[in-house]
């Protein structure tokens, strides 16, 4: 371990500590000087420049040499190789320190954005909530405004692209919506033509890029009259979709069909990137 001298670090130290004395190391960096010089150039009094001359002096910095009257000012033989050794020791510990604050901060960063990732794929996940008896809700978020996702609730060319859920092999053979209130729909889907199913009714309110309500009416009596509502917020969707059952056992016979939402939400999630790419 390099051993340095406390007494002439401090000494060294202290002299540089002070800009006047800065500055007459600089001046006689370019030449010699005799004190009255030095203390005409930087403005001060003969006795404050001997005072500084003094002190860098007496750390080694300076030797002056006084011949007749006049005490002329060079710089000392000290190359200031311990100080510099000094702080080089301690630039490379705070360099190493440093070097591991950032590899903290990186790992630190690494997390938020996997907590950030996370928090994102939470918020974008189906949740199926059983509100009541009569009552099932399907919560989604979409990123995409609530004008592209209702239009994807109500243009058949866009509605048959993801609500049926491709795992199950069938495709959407005939899909009629006369979107207002008032207006029907039928959806006709299967394998293919031989056995089809249907599901049909007509629409209660139609509120643009906001909300819409109808009535399934495939189930008879039994079925459930569907709200969606379309809340936008920083260009994102909060869907919420609440199906109201006439009774507690109609909503037995009928929440299954809640279990395909979250693959037919992925497939709109593909549809409203594909729309926002091309727009």
């Amino acid at each position: 371990m390099v051993q340095y001298s406390a007494t002439r670090l401090d000494a060294s130290f202290a002299a540089l500590s002070d800009a006047t004395r800065r500055g007459v190391l600089e001046q006689l960096g370019r030449a010699d000087a005799s004190i009255t010089d030095l203390a005409q150039k930087f403005h001060m009094t003969l006795t404050g420049m001997k005072k500084h001359v003094g002190v860098l002096e007496q750390a080694g910095l300076v030797t002056t040499r006084k011949v007749g009257r006049v005490r002329t000012c060079k710089l000392g033989l000290r190359r200031l190789e311990d100080e510099a050794e000094w702080i080089e020791r301690y630039r490379q510990l705070w360099a190493a320190r440093f070097d591991e604050l950032d590899k903290v901060v990186e790992e630190l960063k690494r997390k938020e954005k996997s907590m950030d990732a996370g928090r994102a794929s939470e918020a974008k996940r189906t949740t199926v909530e059983r509100r009541s008896d009569r009552e099932l809700v399907v919560t989604r978020s979409f990123d995409a405004p609530a004008r592209i996702v209702f239009e994807a609730w109500t243009k058949p060319e866009l509605f048959k692209q993801w609500w049926v859920p491709k795992s199950m092999g069938m495709f959407l053979r005939s899909c009629e919506m006369d979107v207002r209130v008032g207006g029907g729909y039928r959806l006709v889907f299967g394998h293919d033509g031989s056995n089809p199913a249907e599901f049909f009714g007509r629409y209660l309110e139609v509120t643009p890029h906001s909300r819409l309500v109808w009535t399934n009416d495939e189930g008879g009596e039994g079925g459930p009259v569907t709200t969606v509502t379309f809340e936008e917020k920083g260009g994102k969707t909060l869907l919420v979709m609440r199906e109201l059952y006439p009774s507690k056992e109609a909503l037995d016979a009928g929440a299954g069909a809640a279990d395909a939402m979250s693959e037919q939400f992925e497939q709109l999630d593909e549809l409203l990137a594909t729309l926002q790419g091309a727009a």
